[in-house]
């Protein structure tokens, strides 16, 4: 009984090794074959699963809810006011202006 045992375990042991050694030799004669396909299998995994999580449906209840969580922007009436009035005066500003008699180098 127990040489039975024994014997079949050498079998399989056998057959793994012989299926190891095909293997080994197909992936040496193959190589890159065999990576450029395992490049292949993981961007089309990748793209897949970029592509299932662009097309998630839109939760109506869910968008509700975060844009109750939004403040709105109040702006401040008189501060516009303020720069409107700013901008519609003449004030000449002084560090601006050339003296009369100098001519402007940059001026063609």
């Amino acid at each position: 009984m127990f040489v039975r045992k024994k014997k079949l375990r050498r079998r399989k042991v056998n057959k793994l090794e012989a299926y190891r050694y095909r293997l080994t030799k197909l992936f040496r004669v193959h190589q890159s074959f065999v990576i450029l396909l395992l490049v292949l299998v993981v961007l089309v995994a990748v793209f897949y699963r970029v592509k299932s999580l662009n097309d998630l449906p839109v939760d109506q209840a869910y968008m509700t809810q975060e844009m109750q969580k939004l403040k709105a922007v109040k702006f401040n009436e008189e501060a516009i006011e303020q720069i409107k009035a700013l901008r519609d005066s003449n004030v000449a500003i002084p560090g601006t202006d050339l003296p009369k008699n100098r001519q402007n180098p940059f001026a063609e």
